[in-house]
């Protein structure tokens, strides 16, 4: 995969990039964080038995008008296989839904600067399903060009990814195996987008 650095760019422009995500990971770090002391996790376990999320990809997306929408999806449904995904959204032109017990609900801007937060599979597997990844897509518009930036924070590859220990007991046996989150990985991009957050059956037990 190319980053942005392979490409030819300004330097002030590969400063302004860097800047971003720098500001955005200090950001999903925190919620990342605050996502387990919601389940009464110490800051002590957390800083020593959650995987750290190092790992940052970031994607700008673009999609142009398209005469029929009807016809076609700018990015069909999924679930995102990291931790989080910050996303800034185009806050004219919509196009991200979410699937809310069976109905896809269009995602409405609130603000040109506000952010949109999704929470991701390996997040689901850490707590046992406590939590879970958000199921969206994104609709194409027939007459106005879409954009968005989207960074996905996660593991490192050879991170191992289980429920974690303390969230697990009698009554909430573990939902899903222990992964290598590199296989996982693999497994997303071999089988492409899965419908209706698919993708877990590969850690699902």
């Amino acid at each position: 995969m190319r980053q942005w650095h392979d490409f030819s760019i300004s330097d002030s422009f590969r400063k302004e990039v860097q800047d971003y995500i720098n500001e955005v990971e200090k950001l999903a770090r925190t919620l990342y964080k605050m996502i387990f002391q919601s389940l009464g996790l110490e800051n002590k376990y957390i800083n020593t038995d959650v995987p750290d999320i190092p790992r940052t990809l970031m994607g700008i997306n673009y999609y142009p008008p398209c005469p029929n929408p009807s016809l076609t999806l700018g990015l069909g449904s999924h679930s995102d296989v990291s931790c989080l995904t910050v996303l800034h959204p185009d806050s004219e032109v919509l196009g991200l839904e979410i699937n809310h017990k069976g109905t896809w609900v269009p995602v409405l801007p609130v603000d040109a600067s506000a952010f949109v937060i999704n929470l991701a599979d390996q997040v689901e597997i850490l707590t046992n399903g406590k939590y879970r990844s958000i199921e969206h897509r994104v609709l194409t518009n027939g007459e106005k060009a879409r954009m968005s930036i989207a960074c996905f924070f996660g593991p490192l590859e050879e991170t191992v990814v289980a429920p974690l220990p303390v969230l697990i007991d009698g009554n909430n046996p573990p939902k899903y195996r222990a992964t290598l989150f590199k296989d996982y990985n693999r497994n997303f991009a071999s089988s492409r987008l899965q419908p209706n957050r698919g993708t877990l059956d590969f850690a699902r037990i």
